[in-house]
């Protein structure tokens, strides 16, 4: 427990263990795909391209899939390497593997561990990054492009699923403090 907020969930049927632990910025395959994303940016690597491509590539790349479909099992969270793990060619992931993948590319990519974070509510998960001292929402479940940023604040009013109960860093979890 960090500052009085655990981070220990139910990660597979009958597994808890800290939600940190799916944040893997140093595992090779992150690494990897990161140098690989960096590389394609040429010389353009502000934080908010950083987040349009890496956001784009988990958009295009990861397809979402439940995980009753995938595992058999209401819930199962996969690590990042799990996600980049090809499936008859086709990477799988649903909101929380795709909200962990994204940020741990965007760590492996230089953004500050502070200015990243994974939103969890109920029954959802996404990706939140400070931008210009504003935080932004990322829906890393959608399979299309990255078109406009939407502050987090404004994502919160859409559905309960977006009211975040904690969020995840890198190094600690923090109540959300807004529902």
């Amino acid at each position: 427990m960090i500052g009085g907020i655990s981070c220990v969930y139910e990660v597979r049927p009958n597994k808890y263990c800290d939600v940190k632990e799916f944040i893997m910025p140093y595992n090779k395959s992150v690494q990897y795909l990161a140098k690989e994303l960096l590389r394609s940016m040429g010389g353009n690597i502000d934080l908010k391209t950083k987040v349009e491509v890496a956001y784009n590539w988990v958009a295009v790349k990861v397809r979402y899939e439940t995980d009753k479909l995938r595992w058999g099992v209401q819930d199962y969270w996969q690590t990042p390497e799990q996600t980049l793990t090809p499936v008859n060619g086709y990477l799988f992931g649903d909101c929380e593997d795709t909200s962990f993948l994204l940020i741990s590319l965007l760590i492996a990519m230089g953004v500050p561990k502070n200015d990243v974070r994974v939103a969890i509510s109920d029954s959802h998960a996404w990706v939140e990054a400070k931008i210009n001292n504003s935080w932004y929402a990322f829906e890393t479940t959608s399979d299309e492009p990255l078109t406009h940023f939407i502050l987090a604040k404004d994502v919160y009013k859409e559905a309960d699923y977006y009211k975040p109960k904690i969020y995840v860093y890198e190094d600690r979890c923090v109540h959300a403090g807004i529902y």
